[in-house]
């Protein structure tokens, strides 16, 4: 089906719009797009991921998001094979290392973003796109950009972040139903820095090149070399919950000059010309809604929201979310 836009261009009313092109949102775009459906996604970023993140460094790259994950259903490691088996991922660690008792650990090869840039194969993405205003009008969602771009489609999915999600309804001035109002403002998240770069040598990590919790300022860090994401001597520190809170509006260089002193004892001096941090500030949901994966909002058109603030905070939470939202979406087209 094509429509005229305000413009007079002739645009292609999609299917399904999908807001977000991290991990739920690809996974969710790639199901209903295999079955014959039309999508597309929109990512505010530079490319797709979102916290499966790889940052290209000079003379290498290095994971600054989701270092590894693991599955804990069979729905999920069913998923993990078909990667494992397209070269995309791997078992980097068995049971044993994880402080929390986790299981066998895989990352992306040869880097995290491999993955949802694999996903990504085949899907119609726009980037650099931030969803400023939604109207549903004849059957029809209009989502305008910043820039005055409209996309339309007949079901519209968001997968961002939870308060984003809330700022794009607030501005649209959609109201919510009371019990979708509180389900949605009860899922909680936290913050996170990373620091990362090149060490003048390896550092005094153990192997399989993780250490978590070393002491209160740190989460874990992450000797890239024995992950396998390069040959150069380099870590990935990701801070602690009370950290982050601790020093969130803190100038980034400072945040790197605390997190390096309270990793001294494991490194070597770290390149400062190459030293980067960087703050997430949705790094994961610390607290999540039971249900089925995804929420369908009540008194407007077809429009849901997913990810793994629905499910559980994982790679796997994330992915599951993406594919139970996706069986209902297009269900409910068939009725």
């Amino acid at each position: 089906m094509f429509i005229y836009n305000f413009s007079g261009s002739i645009q292609m009313v999609k299917d399904v719009l999908i807001i977000g092109a991290g991990i739920s949102g690809l996974i969710a775009g790639r199901k209903l797009q295999e079955r014959g459906m039309t999508v597309q996604l929109l990512e505010k970023s530079r490319g797709p991921g979102g916290r499966m993140s790889t940052r290209w460094m000079e003379d290498g790259k290095i994971d600054h998001g989701a270092q590894f994950f693991s599955a804990r259903t069979s729905s999920f490691q069913e998923v993990v094979d078909e990667w494992v088996s397209l070269g995309v991922a791997k078992c980097w660690f068995g049971e044993g290392v994880r402080k929390d008792g986790g299981g066998r650990s895989y990352c992306g090869v040869p880097y995290m973003n491999a993955i949802p840039r694999l996903l990504a194969q085949e899907l119609d993405i726009k980037t650099h796109w931030t969803a400023e205003r939604l109207v549903f009008q004849e059957g029809v969602w209009h989502v305008s950009s910043k820039e005055g771009e409209i996309v339309k489609g007949r079901s519209l999915l968001i997968t961002s972040p939870v308060p984003q999600t809330l700022a794009i309804l607030e501005r649209s001035s959609l109201s919510l139903s009371h019990e979708d109002e509180v389900l949605l403002s009860s899922i909680k998240y936290g913050s996170c820095f990373a620091v990362f770069g090149w060490l003048d040598k390896a550092p005094a990590i153990p192997a399989p090149g993780l250490l978590e919790q070393p002491n209160e300022d740190i989460a874990r860090i992450i000797d890239n070399v024995q992950k396998g994401i390069t040959t150069r001597p380099s870590v990935t520190i990701h801070a602690s919950a009370s950290f982050t809170s601790r020093h969130l509006d803190e100038e980034r260089v400072v945040v790197g000059e605390r997190l390096l002193e309270a990793a001294a004892e494991y490194l070597s001096s770290m390149d400062r010309e190459t030293m980067r941090v960087h703050r997430w500030l949705y790094s994961r949901p610390k607290q999540t809604v039971d249900g089925d994966g995804f929420l369908q909002l009540k008194g407007s058109g077809p429009l849901y929201v997913a990810g793994d603030g629905f499910a559980s905070p994982t790679v796997e939470g994330a992915v599951l979310s993406g594919l139970s939202v996706a069986d209902v979406i297009y269900a409910d087209t068939q009725d």
